[in-house]
């Protein structure tokens, strides 16, 4: 099964949601779980599990040796017979689901969560309850699976399973976290409709939602938008807390700064309704007013901590330039216990300022006041040693953590193995990835991406396929993301057979169909290695296979045919592009003046126009063989005398865009980029080409700025 199968079948043939995704695990959603469970769930006698558990882990190779709480669970449910499974009463199956969703970092756990949930109804014969679906809503939110979570949500509307408070809540705040503000609204008002009782949970994901899309709606409108949500609390009922002070304060902080005078006054509000301010409200508003340049107000903030006995921490006084052995000194002085989450602040603090020496001292000073350093200081101090390229001091730290007893999780191993790339030492990374394998570190697809992803950066592919080969054999699925990133560095650095090898690998091994992303890939890969017939191969393949090109595809296909002067091909990709609805940016308009003459210049100007003003756009009509033809000509006078090319390219330039830019600006928006690659980066210092790419940089040096 493959890690992206996410479907909804047709609910009157009983069939369901499935979701396989056991791809991202960064973000915990802070609820109590609904059950707790203990000790054996279902009642199976100890004796005759263990009499079993060989048999059950070859059924499970998953889960192959752990003795936890979810290998009972597992060769628990594994026993049970259909007759079995339909006497279970849904509260088992809660108790099951939320124990495992503690676990939900570890490998392929939310695969054992999905088979149950599709159990219910497919073997037990029974409907999910609200509970039931609630669990999976949050797990797929954990997972930062939001097509997933959407489903689900649509299946319980589909079989009129009652959507509650918490359903409510968990989708509002999986919406807000990605940005869609459009579907919070949405949602919220769709749960005002439905008479479904909101609770300071639900006020609290509007106003985040708010302060997440401060940009995109005004900052004004943001705020008015958060006020009106934050007075609910009052009108239903349920009254303040610090928590919901601090969110109201934030979003002002940040929206209305310079301005702080309405943040200020939510501040006196919070402690003239008795509410005292905690370190957290301070660290807003000194912050923010720090970053303004309002030091004198944020320090008379920092002396008023001392009027509620509110002790700073390592954030304050960063804010207020105390920092590094200055702020430890301080904190000391304040009477307070020191505790390791704060010498971790203060490290970080040292860190981020490039101080590695003071950040090595504080961890000295830690160590000698008998604090004993945990996961989250060595993974700072070994992240900084590889930043500052001292590698060996970072295994050092690797080893004294290994002395103290404390187990590296994915992060420090992910670092460790960036380093071993970083040196070439592939045997150094199959080290690694052996030891993470040992200590039972998660070894899943998201691994696998981000240890190919830094591994494609040295532009070496036999590195990148011996390691994919030797996470292959460990058991570590791949994705659709894994390919791409395999064959956009093959299309760099290998031939058609090698991309067509992988091809016929994702197709018959994972059973992954190529979509217009994977042609992406290929297509710009080959670009960036100036490959642009082969480019143009794989771009008319994936025509032919009924595919949409991206906006991304045709802007590397219109860089590299205008480089090579293919007049009639850059117009085709144009017209394409306008057709598609995908906005040129900069850099595009300017690929394609550099290759037409005045007369089709003067159309082009008049489509962008037209599309600053938001009206249909016409394509511009192509006569192959007369371009063909002023092709040639343009390649022969080039090569007879550059200059001559450069003079009339330039004269267009400076003619249009001046014009071009006042009719187009207020048609950008912002797009998915790259960096640009050095290749790029060395065309447009040619020579002979410096007066437009000065003219490039005056007029455009917002919009081509990350190219890809």
């Amino acid at each position: 099964m493959t890690s992206d199968s996410h479907r909804l079948a047709d609910s009157s043939k009983g069939k369901r949601l499935v979701g396989e995704n056991i791809g991202y695990f960064d973000q915990n959603i802070d609820r109590k779980p609904l059950v707790q469970l203990r000790g054996n769930p279902l009642g199976y006698d100890q004796n005759a599990l263990a009499s079993k558990s060989s048999e059950i882990e070859d059924k499970a190779p998953w889960i192959e040796g752990h003795k936890d709480p979810v290998m009972d669970i597992w060769t628990c449910y594994n026993n049970l017979t259909d007759e079995e499974l339909k006497q279970l009463d849904q509260t088992e199956i809660i108790q099951m689901l939320t124990t495992l969703k503690k676990e939900l970092r570890r490998p392929n756990v939310s695969k054992i969560m999905i088979k149950i949930y599709n159990d219910i109804e497919s073997r037990a014969g029974q409907i999910p309850n609200t509970w039931v679906c609630n669990i999976m809503l949050s797990m797929y939110v954990q997972l930062k699976d939001l097509e997933s979570c959407k489903k689900q949500f649509n299946y319980m509307e589909a079989l009129g399973i009652r959507a509650d408070t918490v359903t409510y809540n968990t989708m509002i705040s999986a919406h807000g976290r990605f940005g869609m503000l459009d579907d919070v609204i949405r949602i919220y008002d769709s749960m005002v409709d439905k008479n479904i009782k909101r609770t300071k949970r639900t006020y609290m994901a509007m106003i985040e939602a708010y302060t997440i899309n401060t940009i995109k709606i005004g900052k004004k409108a943001s705020v008015e938008k958060a006020m009106e949500i934050f007075q609910k609390f009052e009108t239903d009922g349920l009254g303040y807390d610090e928590i919901a002070f601090n969110a109201i304060i934030q979003i002002n902080v940040k929206a209305l700064a310079p301005n702080f005078k309405p943040a200020l006054l939510l501040f006196e509000k919070m402690k003239s309704t008795g509410i005292t301010p905690t370190v957290t409200t301070y660290n807003i508003l000194i912050r923010g007013m720090s970053k303004c340049g309002a030091k004198e107000k944020a320090m008379e903030l920092f002396h008023q901590m001392k009027d509620y006995n509110i002790k700073p921490d390592g954030y304050t006084l960063a804010a207020v330039d105390i920092k590094n052995l200055n702020a430890l000194k301080l904190l000391k002085r304040t009477n307070r216990d020191m505790t390791v989450n704060d010498y971790n602040g203060l490290i970080c603090q040292a860190i981020r300022g490039s101080d590695w020496i003071q950040a090595f001292k504080i961890f000295q000073d830690m160590r000698e006041n008998g604090y004993s350093a945990n996961i989250k200081t060595y993974t700072m101090l070994i992240e900084a040693h590889i930043k500052n390229q001292d590698i060996e001091q970072s295994m050092e730290l690797y080893k004294a953590m290994r002395e103290e007893g404390i187990k590296p999780d994915i992060y420090i191993y992910s670092a460790l193995i960036r380093a071993g790339l970083m040196m070439k030492s592939l045997h150094g990374v199959t080290e690694l990835i052996d030891l993470m394998i040992k200590d039972d570190v998660t070894l899943n697809t998201v691994t696998l991406n981000e240890i190919i992803q830094v591994a494609s950066r040295f532009g070496d592919f036999e590195l990148v396929e011996t390691i994919y080969r030797k996470m292959q054999d460990k058991g570590v699925l791949a994705d659709l993301i894994t390919f791409k990133i395999i064959l956009y560095i093959g299309a760099q650095h290998r031939s058609d057979v090698t991309l067509k090898k992988y091809l016929r690998e994702m197709r018959d091994k994972y059973h992954l169909t190529e979509n217009n992303e994977i042609y992406q890939a290929i297509i710009i890969g080959y670009c960036g290695a100036k490959k642009g017939s082969d480019a143009v191969r794989w771009y008319l393949q994936m025509k032919q296979n009924f595919l949409e090109p991206t906006r991304l595809t045709l802007s590397a296909l219109i860089e590299i045919c205008s480089k090579n002067l293919d007049t009639v091909l850059v117009l085709k990709l144009w017209n394409e592009m306008l057709e598609l609805n995908h906005k040129p940016d900069g850099l595009d308009i300017q690929n394609v003046f550099q290759v037409i003459d005045r007369a089709t210049s003067a159309l082009i100007t008049e489509q962008l126009k037209a599309l600053g003003r938001g009206e249909i756009v016409k394509p511009i009509t192509i006569h192959e063989s007369v371009n063909s033809l002023s092709i040639e000509n343009s390649k022969r006078s080039f090569q007879d005398d550059p200059r001559r090319l450069h003079y009339q390219q330039s004269n267009v330039m400076k003619r249009q865009l001046p014009r071009l830019v006042h009719h187009y600006k207020s048609t950008q928006s912002s797009y998915p980029r790259r960096n640009q690659s050095k290749e790029i980066s060395n065309h447009y210092n040619h020579p002979h080409l410096r007066p437009i790419n000065n003219i490039k940089n005056k007029y455009f040096e917002k919009l081509s700025r990350n190219r890809y």
